[in-house]
């Protein structure tokens, strides 16, 4: 069933909404009392950017993940594609089933803040795919360099070149 090329989309564009929703949901919950009087029953705003670098370091590291196991047996244009349709079924299920998890409406900032969210988790997303893609590349066991290794120990690389006589 992981063979089908749909199901690992769809897996990975779950696991973007289930990370952002459990910032959301963790956001929601530390979110201060409107009714709270001492300084012990607020949060710090230090809180919320801690809960913001961990969700989005959750969904780098997902990505990331699966571009450089995916690198080792296929082409980079296919695990691009395939990610980055994850990534947008992720974005739009985290924008726009999202906000509900964490207690708001999906257009509460408006059209601009929308859109811009939705940058944003394309561009998280494409950084991870581009750190797992690069990294399997320096180790020399992304899809093409295994084939160019291969070709060159099939062909003759690792022989002496022909030595020319007078």
């Amino acid at each position: 069933m992981w063979q089908r090329r749909g199901v690992r989309i769809l897996t990975i564009a779950l696991g973007i909404f289930v990370i952002n929703g459990l910032t959301r949901l963790v956001s929601r919950l530390g979110r201060p009392d409107e009714t709270a009087t001492s300084a012990y029953e607020t949060v710090d705003k230090t809180d919320w950017t801690v809960i913001a670098l961990v969700g989005v370091g959750g969904v780098i590291a997902l990505v990331g993940i699966f571009a450089a196991v995916w690198s080792i047996t296929q082409p980079f244009s296919r695990v691009f594609f395939d990610l980055a349709a994850a990534s947008l079924i992720g974005a739009l299920l985290s924008l726009l089933v999202g906000p509900f998890i964490g207690g708001t409406g999906v257009f509460d900032d408006q059209l601009e803040g929308f859109v811009l969210q939705f940058l944003q988790f394309l561009l998280f997303c494409g950084i991870g795919i581009f750190l797992g893609h690069v990294v399997m590349i320096a180790l020399g066991k992304d899809w093409k360099s295994r084939g160019l290794k291969e070709y060159a120990l099939r062909h003759g690389g690792a022989r002496k070149p022909h030595r020319v006589g007078r």
